[in-house]
């Protein structure tokens, strides 16, 4: 059996479709207490269509965990732990640090205890770029090149993750991979981050806030290519590190001008000053995936922000409504 943690999140959610698709069994944990989450549920709803056995349980609360996954009726072992949940966002992550390490740090400890318990084979934790902090030099992050300290509570609590991964790797047998996300953008993504926003502003001809100058830059990683990447993983043995992104970072200014070729309209542009917790790039060093786990990216920026625009518009009048009730 295949465990998803954050199954009705965004990159859990088009992770779980695929290997649903591959027909293979998949358990869904994650923790519906926002109920009024729209985006939330309607991920959810499309998996459960396509037979995802789920549980509503919150991963920082052990006892409950193991006493649901036992509820279950689960026997034998579990192949792969693929632990997506938990809490993101570096700004969000400044005014509630304390939530931060709890449900990043206390619900991996306990997803990894999951897994030894129950025999797993391997264990693949979402990571981030954020461990990078801000580097002095533009030049691709390689992997053993981390920040001593973190610009943000979110990514001290991911850097630790990894850390805590890695001991579980060496005194178990299971197999650890940790995987760090370079900006994931893609259908039904999450309406906190710039790209589905840029997208509803534009759209509906609503102002865009640019933090900054508009030149800062990211490694903007289409969702599917992500997921390519998680599960070919899930197949390297002991413990490893492994960058997933494009490799190709574009500017905030950019993407809004492909965007306006796409969709046909001028964006309105506000800028702001830029906040502190921001880093002025990201552009990941692939060499270590593409040579361990023969994974590239696919997907150019022009064709994955097309495939978002079709989705929001599919879909425009119920998420349009989610945008409306944040701003």
């Amino acid at each position: 059996m295949i465990i998803v943690t954050g199954c009705s999140g965004f990159i859990g959610f088009h992770l779980s479709n695929e290997l649903l698709n591959n027909n293979l069994s998949v358990l869904g944990i994650d923790n519906m207490i926002s109920s009024g989450n729209v985006l939330q549920n309607w991920r959810l709803e499309q998996l459960k269509a396509k037979g995802i056995n789920f549980l509503d349980v919150d991963i920082t609360n052990k006892a409950e965990l193991n006493k649901k996954i036992k509820e279950t009726n689960f026997s034998g072992v579990i192949s792969t732990v693929y632990h997506l949940a938990g809490l993101a966002g570096v700004r969000q992550s400044v005014l509630e640090p304390k939530n931060y390490y709890k449900n990043n740090i206390m619900g991996t400890i306990n997803m990894l205890n999951i897994a030894t318990e129950f025999s797993g084979e391997s264990f693949v934790l979402a990571s981030s770029s954020s461990v990078y902090g801000s580097q002095k030099k533009r030049i691709p992050f390689v992997e053993n090149e981390t920040s001593e300290i973190p610009q943000s509570p979110y990514a001290f609590s991911k850097l630790f993750a990894e850390k805590i991964s890695r001991d579980y790797s060496n005194i178990s047998s299971l197999n650890v991979s940790s995987l760090r996300f370079f900006t994931v953008y893609g259908p039904a993504g999450r309406v906190d981050m710039s790209i589905l926003k840029f997208i509803h502003n534009i759209i509906n001809d609503y102002p865009i806030n640019v933090f900054g100058n508009g030149f800062q830059e990211r490694d903007f990683t289409y969702v599917k290519d992500i997921c390519d990447g998680i599960i070919k993983s899930s197949q390297i043995d002991g413990f490893e590190i492994f960058n997933l992104g494009s490799s190709k970072p574009y500017s905030v200014i950019k993407v809004l001008s492909t965007l306006k070729e796409i969709i046909n309209k001028e964006p309105k542009i506000e800028y702001l000053p830029k906040h502190f917790a921001d880093v002025d790039y990201t552009w990941a060093n692939i060499d270590k995936a593409k040579s361990l786990l023969k994974w590239h990216p696919s997907t150019s920026l022009k064709d994955g922000l097309e495939k978002t625009v079709n989705w929001y518009k599919n879909n425009k009048n119920w998420i349009s409504s989610i945008f409306e009730k944040i701003n």
